[in-house]
């Protein structure tokens, strides 16, 4: 599954306010030419009027199961469920598949790839599941955390990418540092 930026997350959610307020404008212009169907049919009405209530509500809790919490001061640039990134603070925010949460410094990472289990299914047809960046650390004693992207490949190579930048781009300021003295 894909992931939504926080500005397409607001897109949507507007769009689904917008056309609640459309279905209520509708019903109230056309509420006196349904009148004789709803004497007949009110049970049917209410329980398709529930129905499609209760149908969006899940639509905007699923729309929303996959926004991580941050702590607090952290802002992130670009996340994904498991892992975001904060370009002003320079820190790494990281969820592992056992709940525990690391806040890293681009110091701090020594080495990371990109893991993943080649998988057939009954076609033959292989696939990458159990996609995960492993961030090996510094202290201590080089710890590993693994962050989990279960069957999605593309985001995984995609963060993989990104954490290449990050460190990067880190290594550029030092070396500007450097010959600034």
């Amino acid at each position: 599954m894909h992931y939504l930026s926080t500005r397409q997350r607001f897109a949507i959610r507007l769009t689904l306010i917008g056309a609640a307020l459309a279905t209520c404008l509708a019903a109230i212009l056309i509420w006196p030419k349904l009148d004789h169907v709803i004497q007949r049919h009110g049970d049917l009405m209410l329980g398709a009027a529930l129905l499609l209530l209760l149908a969006s509500l899940l639509a905007y809790r699923f729309l929303l199961r996959y926004e991580p919490r941050f702590p607090s001061g952290f802002q992130a640039s670009v996340h994904h469920r498991n892992i975001a990134l904060d370009h002003a603070s320079d820190r790494l925010w990281v969820r592992t598949p056992d709940a525990h949460e690391y806040m890293l410094r681009s110091e701090q990472v020594r080495h990371w790839k990109h893991e993943w289990t080649h998988a057939a299914n009954r076609l033959g047809l292989q696939r990458k599941s159990g996609n995960r960046i492993v961030l090996e650390l510094e202290q201590p004693q080089g710890a590993r955390i693994g962050v989990d992207f279960g069957r999605d490949h593309v985001a995984a190579s995609q963060w993989q990418a990104r954490i290449a930048y990050w460190k990067r781009r880190d290594l550029r300021d030092l070396e500007v540092r450097r010959t600034s003295f």
